[in-house]
């Protein structure tokens, strides 16, 4: 089956503010761009699997618009609405606050649970 991924406006920027906070290298951002593109069909679902990324799933978070990709670790994931090549689009921007207030927590499910 062929499918295709759409980067959601200010991807790239979001993902540079990211690593600018966490202390990311470059290598994370890489990472986090092949699982965007990288699947798995689990019971005629396309699923995305954390456990791919060979972190500790107390440090990872899922932001998807479809239910299904997160499926495996539904803890570990953030909903947002779906993207449909909208310019006025702000999704990513309103993680912010999430990202902003999880510095102290020791497991980001528990920060994932709040929002």
């Amino acid at each position: 089956m062929d499918f295709y991924v759409l980067k959601l406006l200010g991807v790239d920027e979001f993902l540079e503010t990211l690593v600018s906070k966490y202390e990311a290298g470059p290598e994370s951002v890489h990472l986090t761009l092949d699982l965007c593109g990288s699947c798995r069909h689990i019971n005629e679902k396309i699923v995305k699997d954390l456990n791919e990324t060979g972190h500790d799933l107390k440090r990872v978070v899922i932001v998807d618009d479809n239910p299904n990709s997160f499926s495996n670790q539904p803890k570990d994931a953030i909903m947002i609405r779906p993207f449909v090549d909208d310019i006025f689009d702000r999704e990513l921007w309103k993680l912010r606050s999430f990202f902003d207030g999880s510095d102290c927590c020791n497991d980001m499910r528990d920060v994932v649970r709040r929002y």
